[in-house]
């Protein structure tokens, strides 16, 4: 029988069942940590910094239960992402303007607000070029 976990039904190991079976039968739980992730973030490369929040992004799009644990483990500072909504280049502010609407669905419903604002700022100004 396989444990019940928040999402397994969406997340399953890229789809497989039948590997997560496997894995949790074998006794060999995978440990992950969003730590380095996290760490990446304040990265003296502007690109190391961006490809973080994009890879944190992609793995809380639609996943409550992976937002709760990046949050869980420091989570991200919505001032990691004023530089890139600020950027000059338009892939950058789009980029970071999906970051940041992923990253707000776990902030407080006033933080949310606030952050939306900034995305909606961030696509207008790119729209305006």
């Amino acid at each position: 029988m396989i444990p019940s976990y928040p999402d397994s039904k969406n997340s399953t190991i890229a789809g497989n069942l039948a590997l997560m079976k496997e894995i949790l039968t074998s006794g060999q739980h995978l440990e992950f940590s969003y730590t380095r992730l996290l760490q990446l973030l304040y990265s003296r490369d502007k690109v190391v910094r961006l490809l973080a929040s994009a890879t944190l992004a992609t793995f809380a799009y639609n996943n409550i239960s992976q937002q709760q644990l990046i949050a869980s483990e420091g989570g991200v500072r919505f001032s990691r992402f004023v530089e890139f909504l600020q950027s000059d280049e338009e892939y950058i502010r789009c980029n970071a303007a999906f970051q940041v609407s992923v990253g707000c669905q776990s902030v407080s419903p006033s933080a949310r607000a606030l952050c939306m604002c900034d995305i909606v700022t961030a696509s207008h100004d790119s729209w305006n070029e």
